[in-house]
């Protein structure tokens, strides 16, 4: 049998090279792969339905399977909220997430009393989430993924600014999952 894990919608927006570059080479393998798949795993229940209906597959041969976290990895242990004058708001996810982050465009500013933090920094070609968000946005080191739970570890609250777009109803609930089990 022949099973295709599909995360999040296969095939991204924008016109920035790296995009069409991914959008070239990937997606016809992609979709190839789902065409001959036995079984189609999807991440939510909204890619589950699209996916059986753009390419013509029963439904019966695609199923909604959530994401998961793996307790005994490290970084996933529960722990105690920090303590500090003032919340600390974080955003845990990869560079490249311009479009999710613009309802917080210049919200995180010094004279706010709140601190954001985010994972990664500026690369080329990708927006500068310090410059963005404002003056109190600070950028956290990525850490590799069998750590990745640790970057929960200084905040209070966990953000995931989603516009209701077909590409975001297309993702799976992990961050909620991850912030749930950081308590944040």
């Amino acid at each position: 049998k022949m099973i295709v894990d599909l995360d999040d919608r296969h095939f991204l927006d924008g016109d920035k090279k790296n995009f069409r570059e991914y959008n070239e080479m990937s997606r016809p393998f992609i979709e190839k792969s789902l065409k001959i798949a036995d079984i189609v795993w999807c991440a939510s229940k909204y890619l589950a339905n699209r996916v059986s209906k753009a390419f013509n597959i029963p439904q019966e041969r695609v199923f909604y399977i959530p994401n998961g976290i793996n307790p005994n990895i490290n970084g996933w242990e529960t722990e105690e909220q920090p303590r500090g004058e003032k919340p600390v708001f974080g955003y845990i996810a990869a560079i490249g997430h311009d479009k999710d982050l613009q309802p917080l465009k210049g919200l995180f500013n010094e004279q706010q009393m709140i601190t954001m933090r985010f994972e990664g920094g500026e690369i080329a070609g990708h927006l500068d989430y310090a410059s963005f968000l404002g003056t109190a946005a600070v950028g956290i080191p990525p850490l590799p993924l069998h750590e990745y739970g640790n970057l929960y570890h200084d905040i209070n609250v966990s953000i995931a600014p989603l516009a209701k777009t077909d590409f975001n109803m297309c993702k799976s609930s992990l961050k909620i999952q991850e912030a749930g089990f950081k308590k944040r």
